[in-house]
């Protein structure tokens, strides 16, 4: 198991060498099993370890459970740190809802601690179910590629770096770690509970030997979505135009000689980015709007918070101002805002906050002569991310504003999928230069 786990070190060394790794450590045999293994060979690689529990605080016994993954990790010579979610608990979608609730603690506590990469327990087991559950479910290849050994998940503290390097092994091995260093774990008791329909397809799959024929069969589904990602990748940047406000112009005649499955990729990817949505939207949807798009006439539609407007060469894409826009404010270093914007603050100045700068704010700060009138449609303008105090704008950095340098040097906003931007940054000045 110890050289298995090393060569999965060795493939990734690039990323884990001389990096500050988080462990996301629930006290079960996975996490401690992946514990005892990284634990093996951080001076090898020349990694630190900070170990993180996450206590939901939904049962009588977990904050004595995160004790004891505690004191384990103290005898192991790991930093340990423990989170609590602390809102009040919801009474349905619970699962759901604490997933979301650990990986936003996870991000906040790895900003402030540094972390480069975190680790998760998720084995192949769980990749089975997951295949199963979504199987059942009908999804398409996304889905049934199952998760894969490096993601990043996008939290409101910023996106969260995952790493799992347990996905080839089976959970009876990670229990055989913990028993051959006479380690005890804690069982999740929901782990039993039939209600819930991962825990009825564990059961079933518990005495099977299909672990081999699972693995060809997702692999298959991992290669081809690698594939068609790259293919959706290439097209998308070979003739879509972003600019870092998140608009995107696409070239109508080259977008209708697509094959259709082509098209509905590309509106579903790009409808999530520039709508900030969670989750993709529905095909059915996607697919009327394709077919709206291939008439003639001039166009203009609404789906997913996203605004579009198709002409007779482009079709425009970019955020429409509804009430999901909101001013939140900035309590920490590194927030998310509308699932677009990752906002940095270094200034440790109270009262801040983040929300769109709004048709009214926009014409007075033309009429002060504080911003140029930008080469951006109108409706675009009013969802451009702006920095308050109170009431009072300090910052646009998208219009090139700042009240003073302070807040140029300690307030930045990167869009979450800046990578994807960049890669046409090139064709951004003649971009703005068509939407005028």
């Amino acid at each position: 198991m110890e050289v298995k786990f090393e060569d999965f070190l060795k493939t990734n060394k690039n990323i884990i060498k001389n990096k500050n790794i988080g462990i996301a450590i629930s006290g079960g045999p996975d996490s401690i099993a992946l514990s005892l293994l990284l634990n093996k060979f951080k001076n090898k690689y020349s990694y630190k370890l900070i170990a993180f529990t996450v206590d939901h605080q939904l049962r009588k016994k977990s904050s004595q459970e995160a004790e004891d993954v505690k004191n384990l990790m103290e005898e192991l010579c790991i930093k340990h740190i423990t989170l609590k979610w602390q809102n009040s608990k919801p009474s349905t979608k619970i699962l759901e809802l604490a997933r979301i609730a650990r990986y936003n603690l996870l991000a906040e506590s790895s900003n402030i601690n540094k972390i480069n990469i975190m680790m998760l327990g998720h084995h192949l087991d769980d990749q089975i179910e997951t295949f199963i559950i979504r199987l059942e479910a009908n999804s398409g290849l996304n889905g049934l590629a199952c998760m894969r050994d490096f993601s990043k998940i996008k939290t409101d503290f910023g996106n969260l770096n995952i790493l799992r390097p347990l996905l080839s092994f089976q959970k009876k091995d990670l229990i055989n770690i913990c028993k051959e260093k006479k380690i005890k774990w804690n069982e999740d008791p929901t782990n039993n509970n039939i209600k819930y329909k991962r825990v009825r397809v564990r059961k079933i799959l518990l005495n099977s030997n299909l672990h081999k024929d699972f693995i060809s069969v997702i692999d298959i589904y991992n290669k081809l979505k690698f594939n068609f990602d790259n293919m959706l990748m290439y097209i998308i940047k070979k003739h879509i135009i972003f600019n870092e406000t998140g608009i995107c112009q696409i070239d109508q005649k080259k977008f209708q000689k697509l094959p259709n499955l082509i098209k509905e990729k590309i509106l579903i990817i790009l409808i999530k980015i520039i709508g900030g949505k969670k989750y993709p939207r529905k095909t059915s949807n996607i697919k009327n709007l394709i077919n709206k798009l291939s008439k003639k006439e001039k166009i203009y539609a609404t789906i997913g918070g996203v605004y579009i407007i198709k002409s007779k060469n482009k079709i425009t894409l970019f955020r429409q101002f509804d009430s999901t826009l909101k001013n939140i404010p900035i309590k920490s270093r590194n927030i998310i805002w509308d699932r677009r914007f990752i906002v940095k603050n270094s200034s440790e100045i109270n009262n801040l906050s983040i929300g769109p700068l709004t048709e009214k704010d926009y014409l007075n700060m033309i009429k002060l002569k504080k911003i140029i009138k930008p080469k951006l449609p109108f409706y675009a303008i009013k969802t451009i991310p702006t920095i308050r105090i109170l009431d009072e704008i300090i910052s646009i950095p998208h219009l090139l504003y700042n009240k003073d340098k302070f807040w140029k040097n300690n307030i930045t906003l990167t869009h979450v999928e800046n990578n994807l931007f960049n890669s046409c940054k090139k064709l951004y000045t003649e971009y703005l230069g068509e939407l005028n």
